[in-house]
């Protein structure tokens, strides 16, 4: 085989007799190294002019798929859990539903006064007042603050406290004060008793 490379031809090559008209008279191997200098020099320029200014935006491009791909990934599995989702969705608006209901509306409170009047009764606590306080506006809900006193022995009062916390009702006891009374062996009870109303459109209106 005919080696292409016969750095030897060099030299005997007088260089001052190369020119461009007799190109093909040139050796084989002074040829082949100004061809591959030529390809190089073509590269280089190539490189220079075209494609390193488009180096940033191939580096974009590069991270934009990667954030594309976790994007799918994440909806992947958002599709993935749909079910779970909707059915955690449901469970949370069941009980919220049934806190709603545990609430009391403005036509109930009448009942909720006369509830806490029996529970009190029934644990032998004498009532003095209940009370329906000012309302108290909050940004979902209005509270119903009810002042009760009452009198009756520490198990009386231990028993009503417990009646009202097992109630159908969300009611919340607050500022306890129980003293002993000045005319009999009772303790006094004076305490507030709140539960809340949920606001609707209307009340943010």
């Amino acid at each position: 085989m005919k080696k292409i490379f016969n750095f030897s031809q060099l030299q005997t090559v007088n260089f001052r007799e190369l020119t461009l008209d007799n190109m093909a008279q040139w050796p084989i191997t002074f040829k082949s190294i100004i061809a591959a200098l030529l390809s190089i020099s073509i590269c280089f320029v190539g490189y220079n002019l075209f494609l390193i200014d488009k180096q940033d935006d191939i580096y974009l491009l590069i991270q934009k798929e990667r954030t594309l791909k976790e994007d799918i990934k994440i909806k992947i599995n958002k599709i993935t859990n749909h079910d779970n989702y909707r059915n955690q969705l449901q469970k949370i608006n069941n009980e919220f539903s049934d806190l709603l209901n545990q609430l009391p509306n403005d036509r109930e409170i009448p009942t909720l006064l006369e509830d806490i009047t029996k529970m009190g009764v029934k644990a032998g606590l004498e009532f003095n007042a209940i009370t329906l306080r000012p309302e108290i506006n909050n940004q979902f809900f209005v509270e119903l603050p009810i002042q009760i006193q009452s009198k009756g022995t520490y198990h009386e009062i231990g028993q009503f406290i417990s009646a009202i916390s097992a109630g159908q009702r969300i009611v919340t006891l607050h500022d306890f004060k129980i003293q002993k009374n000045k005319q009999s062996d009772l303790l006094d009870l004076d305490i507030i008793a709140k539960t809340y109303r949920y606001k609707d459109n209307e009340d943010t209106l």
